[in-house]
């Protein structure tokens, strides 16, 4: 898969995953892009409590086009993003199409953190995943703005 490519569907992952918590936890929590902590690390989303401040979810989305396994050390870097922020649970974003075994789904329970699995092209209404194409995601996004 040539870079252009993979790099679109990192985009398109990104962008469903936006969604994806707009959707789940939009209410409860302010949720901010690229947080940038002190030492200058970034998670892909941070998530900050609106009625306690304390209460924070650190997200990182990792898209492994080429192994299409996800490793140890996506679940470090998570964990070092929880620390970092004082956050007490984690969420792991990956594509469908990516396996998760099960000693690293037993890890991220054990770290209080949650793995997810999305779709590129997925659209959120309600809290449900609706697999669709991309113009009409596009049209279905103007629409609701």
């Amino acid at each position: 898969m040539g870079f252009e490519r993979r790099r679109k569907r990192a985009r398109k992952l990104e962008k469903t995953t936006g969604d994806y918590l707009r959707g789940r936890y939009g209410k409860e929590y302010n949720i901010t892009e690229q947080k940038r902590f002190a030492s200058g690390r970034r998670p892909d989303f941070w998530l900050v409590g609106k009625k306690d401040h304390r209460d924070r979810i650190a997200v990182e989305i990792k898209h492994h086009s080429e192994s299409g396994i996800a490793q140890e050390a996506d679940l470090r870097q998570l964990r070092m993003y929880q620390h970092q922020g004082y956050s007490v649970k984690g969420l792991m974003v990956y594509p469908d199409d990516v396996r998760v075994p099960h000693e690293l789904r037993r890890e991220a329970r054990e770290s209080n953190q949650e793995i997810v699995k999305l779709s590129e092209d997925s659209l959120f209404l309600r809290g449900k995943v609706i697999g669709i194409g991309e113009k009409l995601r596009e049209k279905l996004r103007r629409s609701s703005e």
